[in-house]
Parts: C-alpha cells; structure tokens; sequence
C-alpha cells in the first residue's frame, strides 16, 4: 500500500491553505478530506472565516477529514498568530479502512506544516475553540 498522498484540485488546495496563513485575507479555517474515500487523494472540501463551529459542521463523524485553523492570541502586549492542524479520525470509519488511513498520515500532516499545534480527535464534537486555545497555552 502506498504511503503517498496526492490532491485533488491542486489549486484549489493551495489557495484554501495560503488563505487561511494570509494576514490580508479572512478566512479563518479551511477542512479537507479524502477525494471519494481514497486513502491516497484529498481535497478541499471548504474554507471560511466564521467561527470554528462552521468548520465543525461540514465535519462527518464517518470519515477522516483534516483541519487548518487560524487563531489570534494575546501574548504580554501583542497579539500573534497560531495554526492549528486538526484531525478528524472519525469514530464512524470502518478498522479496515481506518489502518488504510492511517497509512497516509505522514505525508498529509506535511502538506499542512507549518503548524503550532495538533489537536487529533475521533468525533467533531470534541473539536471546540477552548481545547485549542487550551492546547495553544499549553505549548507557551
């Protein structure tokens, strides 16, 4: 099994991942996932600039969907800003295909870096703006 990882629609990827790095643009997140369920393509499946719950609710519980998220942080006197790699390893996904997955794991976690964080997780309702706000403190 290979250990590669391509995408679909490569521009579009790139434009969702420079978008949410971007000081000049509002979005704030941006999810992807696999492209009709391979293990080895993924796509951009939305980008937004509302709250983190937006990204939430286009996240599936059935399948393994990754996150790029841009927070603001106050630090002393300035406020910087953080990226936050989310995964979703949904707790839906069947073991078989959950190993093919996880195969992969390597190559896409590095189409995502740089990155402060990771926060990992097996259901979207655990993927709240605290526990990355907590998770982004912890790392001070």
């Amino acid at each position: 099994m290979s250990t590669s990882v391509s995408v679909f629609d490569e521009e579009r990827f790139q434009n969702a991942i420079a978008d949410v790095r971007a000081d000049s643009v509002q979005t704030t997140w941006a999810l992807f996932a696999h492209h009709e369920s391979s293990p080895n393509v993924i796509e951009c499946v939305g980008d937004g600039s509302g709250d983190l719950s937006d990204m939430v609710d286009l996240m599936d519980d059935a399948q393994f969907m990754y996150g790029l998220v841009r927070l603001e942080q106050a630090f002393d006197m300035s406020t910087t800003v953080k990226f936050a790699y989310v995964i979703l390893g949904g707790k839906d996904v069947k073991f078989v295909k959950r190993g093919k997955f996880g195969v992969v794991q390597g190559a896409i976690e590095g189409l995502f870096s740089p990155y402060h964080i990771v926060v990992e997780v097996d259901t979207k309702d655990d993927i709240t703006q605290e526990l990355i706000e907590t998770k982004l403190q912890e790392t001070r």
